[in-house]
């Protein structure tokens, strides 16, 4: 399928948060230098996903139609900044679908500080929630806790390997 010929009236809507202005601005000039289909619709937002994600979900729902199908990929810089109260909130619409690249391995490192206490509100914000407490194993695997979080966001999701 060629996306240069469609000449169906659906819209695809992009949206790119960074917190960085440098990597926005970037994107932007990437992005205008491209000849892009006119059902291309591009927003290019400097910011924290935190910051950013209720105005772009704002925006969304306003749609005709409301929430379209949703293709979410996440793609946070270190072990912070995405709680997953905030994938709940794309996940709890029909046809919505999330790609984290999450890094289980500084989620690891904050668990394994010599003091858990001191980073309880960072790990409580990435699990939404202190229910890692109860889950937290010497060997747990950060991977396994966070695809546990995951189904028990959305129980009707489909099964993935861990």
């Amino acid at each position: 399928m060629n996306l240069w010929a469609l000449d169906a009236p659906t819209e695809w809507h992009f949206y790119f948060i960074d917190e960085k202005a440098k990597f926005t601005s970037s994107l932007q000039s990437v992005i205008a230098e491209t000849a892009w289909p006119p059902q291309f619709k591009v927003d290019v937002q400097t910011g924290t996903f935190e910051e950013r994600l209720n105005g772009v979900l704002d925006k969304i729902r306003k749609l005709p139609g409301g929430m379209p199908p949703t293709f979410a990929f996440i793609d946070p810089f270190g072990a912070t900044g995405v709680p997953f109260t905030h994938v709940a909130e794309i996940l709890e619409h029909r046809s919505c679908e999330v790609l984290i690249n999450l890094d289980s391995d500084g989620i690891g490192r904050l668990v394994a500080a010599q003091s858990i206490e001191k980073n309880k509100d960072h790990l409580d914000a990435i699990f939404g929630g202190s229910m890692w407490k109860e889950r937290l194993e010497p060997r747990a695997s950060m991977l396994t806790l966070c695809a546990q979080v995951l189904l028990s966001i959305r129980s009707d999701c489909d099964r993935f390997g861990t």
